[in-house]
């Protein structure tokens, strides 16, 4: 790969070093190829975000039709497709110098809508065997998504904040439309408040250290734990969304998005909260030593 294409990639791509495996190895190298392709004939990364949506929306007829058996091969390639479409938006704004807070939240509705359509069609298909059962664990466990998809993407955009010097936690709220700025809110409400950032962005503020340091210990204590959250990722829903529907059980799904999936996400947040704790403390000791 030339040095320009290794440049275009580098300002395109999310850092390798807190970059999921899977799609690091499979869906973003697919995405780029999208990507590549939508920034050459000046397809806007809000286009990109709709066909993924779409994709998602195939996924869900499909998967709503899992008693038939081959159709979950068809919700899986469905969703396959969402995947490279959803790392294809992000890669086509920051390759053409289009992204925006705007951008942030179409792509945010686009993929939270997917699993609105997959989880709306997964309780209907449920009805005659659960009754109003399905519609109230369907409902519970996509709130649970809600809440490990933003809490995983914060401490994401911590980490490029932090180590990388990224304007990732920017929230220009006025430049959302005001129909879904209400959304928007309550979307960086739950990120801020499990995120634990607080603590975090006033000792960045005030810079007891230098950002250098401040930096360079916050990549060597977090860069695990910001690989831990990985669990929260949509692809291990998808593996885990087939596997139910081929087993003739999509309510295993929502079973284990409650119970599983949940135990993850508390079990994630006591390890962050103490390494946070542990990092604010380093900084102050050694700040202290200098003096």
């Amino acid at each position: 790969m030339s040095g320009e294409a290794l440049a275009e990639r580098s300002r395109a791509w999310r850092p390798v070093e807190i970059e999921e495996p899977t799609n690091r190895w499979i869906i973003h190298p697919l995405s780029w190829g999208v990507a590549r392709w939508c920034a050459r004939r000046g397809i806007h990364p809000d286009v990109v975000s709709l066909i993924g949506l779409c994709c998602g929306i195939g996924a869900a007829v499909a998967y709503g039709s899992w008693h038939k058996g081959w159709t979950c091969g068809v919700g899986f390639l469905c969703m396959l497709l969402w995947h490279v479409f959803d790392g294809a938006d992000g890669q086509v704004a920051r390759l053409t110098g289009r992204a925006s807070e705007w951008g942030k939240v179409m792509d945010g509705l686009c993929d939270h809508g997917t699993f609105v359509a997959l989880y709306g069609a997964l309780s209907w298909s449920l009805l005659p065997l659960m009754g109003a059962e399905a519609v109230l664990l369907a409902a519970a466990a996509g709130i649970s998504h809600f809440v490990q998809a933003t809490a995983y993407e914060r401490q994401r955009q911590l980490y490029e904040f932090i180590v990388l010097g990224k304007p990732a936690l920017t929230a220009a709220v006025a430049h959302i439309p005001w129909a879904v700025r209400w959304l928007y809110r309550l979307y960086l409400a739950v990120q801020r408040g499990l995120s634990g950032e607080k603590r975090l962005l006033a000792l960045v503020a005030h810079q007891p250290a230098s950002m250098e340091q401040l930096r360079q210990l916050y990549r060597q204590m977090f860069r695990p734990v910001v690989a831990g959250w990985s669990a929260l990722s949509s692809n291990y829903r998808t593996l885990v969304l087939f596997a139910a529907c081929c087993g003739g059980s999509p309510a295993a799904f929502f079973w284990w998005e409650l119970l599983g999936l949940n135990a993850v996400l508390l079990a994630l947040l006591l390890w962050t909260h103490r390494r946070q704790r542990r990092w604010t403390e380093r900084i102050r000791e050694e700040s202290a030593q200098r003096l």
